[in-house]
């Protein structure tokens, strides 16, 4: 019978002023790196207007169990998020009125404190050096700036799961106390109430891939099972039984029967794909760390019997397996399995700086071609972009996606010539300045994209501060920037609420190549990226006279 693997002692780990200013330091690092653009960018169809929407609405009206979107209930996903980001709007006190930045704060927030866990998070698997390397790879990783700047659950979920998975491997380390194991439940608490079950699938794919490579589960008294599974139920079943109780068991039904079960049966919302699409969204969604990931993967598997590279291992490969099974695929549904990746490449990296592995050979090679192919292609992007879907060159967006290009090549250069600390400084740079001016410059400067934003500007004039009504465009990002009243409904209704004196005005959708409506107030044409359809919509007013001002309607 083959003997399990010694596991190492770990030193305890104790917080120090050293500890604590390198905490501080990533996480505003962290934040600088994941902020530009938070504000500038704007709302996005269709969950980001759908979760700020909501919050907004929870934070005016008081109530913080029941979950609406306009008058009809919200019950897709747990309440967490919502209470984050209606926080933000009560401690703002712009309530109906909040800005998408506020929404997107809870986000921001998570995404830089997940890049501190991460580094606390590793340390008892890959050393201090590679873990801090990680959180600060974290940082710039294309799926987490982009998590970061939008009002949705997952990067709060990210930040859970790297607590929780830290925890965990202490408790298998044999390294758990009672301030991890309160770490432990705690984040599984907070993934509760973010997304569901979603929280529980790293986890148990660890202990079942611990079990099956050591031929037993792991010992992980240290978390305190039963205390802790009574913390986990006094903080969230709460909630739980109070949106039962308030929907009639409607909760249930759409959240776990409509949203989640739909998703493990179907492909949702047409987000199906085949199996092996998460493997190939890495080139994407991983970048610019897909430079190292081939010659990570293969030290990782060189050094599988070890208990270190297990832990990584099976914070992986279980979930993305059940991942992929899935024929509902999102891009960012692997996100947070990515923690263990940069915990593996930032051992790999640590490896060849000290001169145990070479920056050589095809593998190498491989991932140079992968990150050059899609930097070139988010660099055309932000160059191309503002010019086919907006008004010309985005100065910003130029000068920052070619900084960015010129990074990436100086990244390459270095780590080719050997020069590591260069070349993972260059590829961080790369990352957070090309996703930074995508934000903050290239897609705002894409206009076309926002119709929601430039129905609300032309609208400001003429509505006089009423209801509106959409007819052929009912976006969520409509409804956040026009109000809560906002009807969506057909153009026959919508004329009749015209008619009736009921609304203020009434954005009607209309064939592109059609000829202009006598009256209309004002028209917009551009490209609803939700169902990737030419959009065109023209203002009509109730009296049928765009040039009186509100002053004289009222």
């Amino acid at each position: 019978m083959r003997a399990a693997p010694h596991i190492p002692a770990v030193p305890r780990l104790r917080l120090n002023r050293t500890g604590i200013t390198a905490c501080a330091a990533l996480l505003l690092v962290s934040l600088l790196a994941l902020m530009p653009g938070i504000a500038s960018l704007p709302v996005t169809d269709r969950d980001e207007a759908r979760f700020a929407q909501a919050s907004r609405q929870m934070a005016v009206s008081g109530d913080w169990v029941d979950i609406r979107l306009q008058d009809a209930p919200r019950y897709k996903k747990p309440v967490g998020i919502y209470w984050l980001q209606a926080t933000a709007v009560t401690l703002s006190g712009q309530g109906a009125q909040s800005a998408i930045w506020l929404h997107r704060l809870p986000s921001l927030l998570s995404a830089a404190l997940a890049c501190v866990a991460l580094s606390w998070a590793g340390r008892p698997v890959v050393g201090p050096r590679a873990a801090a390397m990680a959180g600060l790879m974290l940082s710039a990783t294309l799926i987490v700036q982009v998590e970061a700047r939008l009002a949705t659950t997952d990067a709060a979920l990210l930040l859970a799961s790297v607590v929780a998975m830290g925890a965990l491997f202490r408790a298998v380390l044999g390294q758990a106390g009672i301030g991890v194991a309160a770490a432990f439940w705690l984040a599984v608490s907070a993934g509760l109430l973010l997304k569901g079950p979603v929280i529980l699938l790293p986890v148990a794919g660890l202990l079942l891939w611990l079990g099956l490579m050591q031929r037993g589960m792991p010992r992980i008294t240290g978390l305190y099972p039963r205390h802790g599974l009574a913390l986990t139920a006094a903080l969230v079943l709460p909630w739980f039984l109070a949106i039962i109780w308030r929907s009639e068991g409607a909760f249930l039904t759409e959240s776990l029967l409509g949203d989640f079960g739909a998703k493990l049966t179907s492909g949702q919302e047409s987000h199906g794909a085949p199996p092996g699409s998460y493997l190939l969204g890495v080139l994407l969604s991983f970048w610019p760390w897909t430079l190292f990931a081939p010659l990570a993967a293969a030290s990782l598997w060189q050094r599988r019997a070890e208990i270190e590279a297990r832990l990584l291992a099976g914070w992986v490969v279980p979930a993305w397996i059940v991942l992929e099974l899935v024929p509902t695929k999102l891009i960012h549904y692997p996100m947070n399995l990515y923690p263990a990746l940069l915990l593996a490449v930032a051992a790999c990296v640590c490896a060849v700086a000290d001169g145990d592995r070479r920056f050589r050979g095809w593998l190498a090679g491989a991932g140079t071609a992968a990150f050059l192919l899609v930097l070139t292609g988010l660099a055309v992007l932000m160059l191309l972009g503002p010019i086919r879907l907006g008004e010309g060159v985005a100065p910003l967006a130029a000068l920052g996606s070619g900084a960015a290009l010129l990074a990436g090549c100086w990244a390459v250069v270095a780590l080719w010539r050997g020069g590591m600390a260069v070349g993972i400084g260059m590829l961080w740079l790369c990352g957070t300045l090309m996703l930074g001016t995508a934000a903050g410059s290239a897609l705002p400067a894409m206009r076309d994209l926002w119709i929601s934003e430039r129905l609300a500007a032309a609208g400001a004039g003429h509505l006089c501060g009423g209801p509106v009504a959409l007819a052929g465009f009912h976006e969520p990002s409509a409804v956040f920037l026009l109000g809560r009243d906002t009807v969506l409904t057909d153009a026959e209704t919508a004329e009749t609420l015209l008619s009736d004196g009921r609304i203020a005005g009434a954005w009607i959708a209309v064939p592109p190549g059609a000829a202009p409506t006598p009256g209309a107030a004002a028209q917009i044409t551009g490209l609803n990226y939700a169902n990737g359809r030419t959009q065109r919509l023209e203002l009509v007013l109730p009296d049928r006279n765009p040039q009186e001002s509100c002053e004289a309607r009222r």
